[in-house]
């Protein structure tokens, strides 16, 4: 029994790499503070409390933080609003703006940032296949849709990671179209 509950536990080493990835990553909130191009690596490494040497190991560029920064935004802020509007259950319908509204207010929050996590996700097929899905979007949008399943407001002949797929994309289209026409630098295809 003993051993089996220590195979299923992290080793020190991989809980550490966990607790130092948390800090940096809660650091990085900085490029909301400060905007993305004004924050440095130096101030994300002083505000996690590690070296630069670490930093660039965890991270080797800004960029390479964006990922899983939206992730944290979605777990700590849009991902517990969903929670809690599901709760008052509305209608299937209502709920996809509820998620479009909340999605749309973390992104324009900072959109310098989203502006660079836009360009790095086109620069590559592969950054682009990790960046929403990676961040939980495409989950949110899935649990809605399970959500609206459940109340007989949502096909059942669709498959739902699909339908989340195109939420997806579609939310990321009208941003970027919204971006293209704010001020500031364009996003670069």
């Amino acid at each position: 029994m003993r051993c089996e509950v220590e195979r299923s536990r992290p080793s020190l080493r991989e809980r550490n790499k966990q607790r130092i990835t948390k800090r940096i990553v809660a650091a990085a909130y900085l490029f909301y503070e400060l905007g993305y191009e004004q924050t440095t690596m130096d101030a994300i490494a002083e505000a996690a409390k590690v070296s630069r040497a670490t930093l660039f190991n965890y991270f080797p560029t800004k960029a390479s933080l964006l990922v899983p920064l939206g992730r944290a935004v979605m777990d700590d802020e849009v991902n517990p609003q969903l929670a809690a509007f599901l709760e008052t259950q509305p209608a299937t319908g209502e709920t996809i703006q509820f998620l479009f509204a909340r999605l749309s207010e973390a992104i324009f929050r900072a959109p310098d940032v989203a502006r660079v996590f836009v360009r790095e996700a086109l620069t590559s097929r592969a950054a682009a296949d990790s960046g929403l899905a990676s961040i939980g979007v495409d989950e949110a949008f899935a649990q809605v849709l399970e959500y609206g399943r459940a109340r007989g407001e949502v096909r059942t002949d669709i498959p739902v990671e699909l339908t989340a797929r195109y939420l997806t994309a579609l939310h990321a289209y009208l941003v970027n179209r919204f971006m293209d026409e704010l001020p500031g630098e364009a996003v670069q295809e």
